[in-house]
């Protein structure tokens, strides 16, 4: 069972998919991430999982606490940039998470960007969870972040254009959504134009979650759930203006 794969996508996206997020501020939510570690463990020597690392630009700046780092993708396209970037406690794998088959190896996991919102079905949801809880050392800390219910319905889902130049040429992404919201579910279906020469599509297909279902989820595993908070905003209870939320929870 494949929990969340990115093979089919990313891989043409992968080369200017940090300059998409160049405005994104990774400094500073790798810090508000840092803040929850060290209000929940006094551990110095810490081992650290990335699920859905992506180019690597959260798990570079984590890496810089001299925690050992390793950042794993299914997209291999997004791995190939990351290991870019590799250091002596920073390592990058393209792997599907199930197949890694880790064991109490971890005492932070994270999953950023709404990596989860990826996994759109129940049996799935659980079985990856569980393989955190598996992952993680006794009490070791599980920190993602994923479509809230409350803000995806009250703000909903927008066609967005966005333009940028990377490397000389000028590219275009035009964002469609459609929203399913009999199964909380929104497909974001992105057309890349380069240069007026080049074309080609993505499609992201996205769950949205209530706190309490993600909380009975986590606890069935033995993951135990500790907040929800609106993404950035320590311990703030999520609003209908919060599209995403952090989830924090902990290996029983």
């Amino acid at each position: 069972m494949i929990f969340v794969s990115c093979k089919s996508i990313f891989t043409k996206y992968a080369p200017f998919y940090n300059a998409f997020y160049a405005e994104k501020n990774y400094q500073v939510e790798c810090a508000y991430i840092e803040n929850i570690i060290q209000e929940l463990t006094k551990e110095k020597s810490i081992s650290f999982l990335d699920i859905g690392c992506g180019t690597g630009k959260h798990a570079h700046i984590f890496a810089k606490n001299d925690w050992q780092v390793l950042g794993i993708d299914t997209a291999e396209a997004m791995i190939v940039e990351a290991k870019k970037h590799e250091t002596k406690n920073l390592h990058f794998r393209c792997t599907e998470f199930e197949n890694a088959h880790f064991n109490n190896q971890f005492s932070v996991i994270t999953s950023l960007f709404a990596v989860v919102s990826y996994i759109t079905d129940n049996q799935t949801l659980v079985e990856f969870f569980k393989a955190v809880s598996n992952a993680l050392k006794p009490n070791g800390i599980f920190i993602f972040d994923v479509w809230f219910a409350g803000g995806v319905l009250y703000l909903k889902p927008e066609n967005r254009t966005k333009t940028i130049t990377f490397e000389n040429k000028t590219i275009t992404r035009e964002a469609t959504s459609t929203h399913f919201s009999d199964k909380n579910l929104v497909e974001v279906c992105y057309n890349f134009e380069v240069e007026k020469v080049e074309s080609f599509e993505e499609k992201h297909l996205m769950r949205y979650f209530e706190i309490d279902e993600l909380k009975t989820l986590l606890q069935d595993v033995g993951l135990n759930f500790i907040r929800a908070e609106g993404f950035m905003k320590p311990k703030q209870i999520p609003t209908k203006e919060d599209w995403n939320m952090t989830i924090i929870a902990k290996k029983v």
